[in-house]
């Protein structure tokens, strides 16, 4: 009976989820539906560059906190600067197709606002984390670990809201004319 059972739900998520296009073609699976649309494909990229400029970001905070080089606010700016040039150009060439001279007003301005907002915010919580940190442990790399965590989270946090505004407000609209194309 419940070989049964799970034989009955893995063919029906495999029919809601991931329809073979062969079999009914007029009734594709959910994620199927989903990749067809071009905000989701948009939202996939943004999220694979997202994470590239995180590991950029996350490996600069830790190896500057790892290794003494500098306090957790130094540290947080360098990272951000390492995480917001990465995830500029990752953003606008890459998932949103931008391509030539960027739009000053438009995308770069805003771009930029954005970023040094995200990097006051992590700069906050960071440096908050650094304070309570000694207070929960004494070991060196778990306060480390700490503040990455923290910093990761703040990132984690803000993702959502920075896909939506990149693609509603600025890379998203078409662009003016006399700039280069999607």
């Amino acid at each position: 009976m419940v070989g049964n059972y799970r034989s009955f739900l893995n063919r029906r998520t495999r029919a809601l989820f991931l329809a073979p296009m062969s079999s009914n073609p007029e009734r594709p699976g959910v994620l199927r539906r989903l990749s067809r649309h071009r905000i989701a494909k948009i939202f996939t990229k943004f999220t694979a560059g997202s994470v590239l400029a995180m590991l950029a970001s996350e490996a600069t905070l830790l190896t500057m906190l790892g290794l003494s080089i500098s306090g957790p606010k130094t540290a947080s700016v360098a990272a951000w600067f390492a995480g917001a040039v990465v995830n500029y150009f990752v953003s606008r060439t890459w998932a949103w197709g931008r391509r030539g001279r960027a739009n000053a007003w438009r995308e770069v301005l805003p771009f930029w606002a954005t970023s040094v907002a995200q990097l006051l915010i992590s700069t906050v919580t960071s440096d908050l984390a650094h304070g309570v940190a000694p207070d929960v442990t004494s070991s060196h790399t778990l306060q480390v670990s700490l503040v990455g965590a923290v910093y990761l989270g703040t990132y984690g946090v803000l993702f959502i809201g920075k896909f939506l505004l990149f693609h509603f407000v600025i890379f998203g609209r078409a662009p003016a004319a006399g700039t280069a194309s999607r």
